[in-house]
């Protein structure tokens, strides 16, 4: 019994999947990427809080695609040796930074509410370092979300399964969009409330996780290297020859 357990580590739950770590891993899917939009609305507000123009706009719409291909790059094939959840957990950590980046860089420094003004540079560049992490956290998400929720479908439901994985993405696209602008409409101060409600979403997502069900074999310690499996490997993206006809 000691050499099974010395030689591999089980992070799967052994409980089979159910409809519940379904909904939950669609839950944490749709939200991260919730947060990849919501301040696509708010840029309106931010140019003129901030004094930037659409050259500064564009900037981040292109950190961000940044963002999205390094953590595809990098971390693609992380969670095939450390399991889904700690990779999910690392995606909700930088998705989390970011918004919290975005909530300081809106914080009004003269004047309240619709009318406040302050938006400095250093407020501009914790902007661009929010998105680039919110892009890292979709790429990570675009590929071990989906697999995470292809692996907690119910038995004889990978179709089922599928259709969900791609309405957690794209709704989630959708919906960070459409909370955005809803909150803002709703309160005094848009560039900060919006990202307040994402980062509640965000904890009940985290609070969520633990049910999601993983089912990667860890290697042993030994095994997995000096650094424990968590040195990322560098994925060059590429077509299978399968399918390069």
């Amino acid at each position: 019994m000691n050499d099974v357990t010395t030689s591999t580590t089980v992070s799967a739950t052994t409980a089979p999947a159910t409809g519940r770590s379904l909904v939950a891993a669609a839950y944490i899917f749709a939200v991260v990427m919730m947060g990849t939009t919501m301040p696509t609305p708010l840029y309106p507000t931010m140019s003129a809080a901030f004094g930037f123009g659409s050259a500064a706009t564009t900037v981040l719409f292109a950190v961000y695609a940044v963002g999205v291909v390094a953590g595809l790059v990098i971390f693609g094939r992380l969670s095939d040796t450390l399991g889904r959840r700690p990779v999910l957990a690392l995606a909700l950590v930088l998705s989390v930074v970011s918004a919290v980046l975005f909530l300081a860089a809106g914080l009004p420094t003269d004047g309240s509410g619709v009318d406040a003004t302050g938006g400095s540079v250093t407020g501009l560049v914790l902007m661009y370092v929010g998105r680039v992490l919110s892009g890292l956290a979709a790429g990570i998400f675009t590929g071990t979300g989906t697999v995470t929720v292809m692996e907690n479908a119910p038995a004889g439901r990978a179709t089922l399964a599928a259709a969900v994985a791609t309405a957690a993405n794209i709704g989630g696209l959708g919906l960070g969009v459409l909370v955005a602008g809803c909150v803002a409409e709703l309160v005094d101060d848009p560039l900060t409330w919006p990202f307040v409600a994402h980062a509640v979403m965000l904890a009940v997502a985290a609070l969520l996780l633990p049910g999601v069900r993983d089912r990667v074999v860890r290697p042993a310690r030994a095994e997995r290297g000096r650094f424990g499996g968590w040195l990322p490997t560098l994925q060059v993206p590429g077509v299978p020859a399968s399918v390069r006809g």
